[in-house]
């Protein structure tokens, strides 16, 4: 019963975390700001189709998935996501 319990709350967890990632990629998507033409980490000039793909671009695509990987493991790290 106690196994059972435990699960429930995991996968409730789990769920309040996607439900928060997700909130945050969509109000990125949304955003009204302007896109960068620099990232902000490297400095890398970031190609206009993505400018115009994701409003509100703040990193090349390499920076994104660095930081998106060191999110995914759970490093510790914590980036603006805004």
């Amino acid at each position: 019963m106690s196994f059972d319990l435990n699960d429930e709350l995991a996968q409730a967890v789990t769920e309040q975390q996607l439900k928060a990632s997700l909130s945050l990629i969509l109000d990125d998507v949304r955003s009204d700001k302007p896109s960068h033409h620099f990232c902000e980490d490297c400095g890398a000039a970031i190609p206009e189709a993505r400018r115009q793909a994701v409003r509100g671009v703040r990193f090349c695509i390499g920076c994104q998935e660095v930081r998106e990987h060191h999110q995914h493991i759970g490093t510790g790290k914590r980036y603006d996501h805004r």
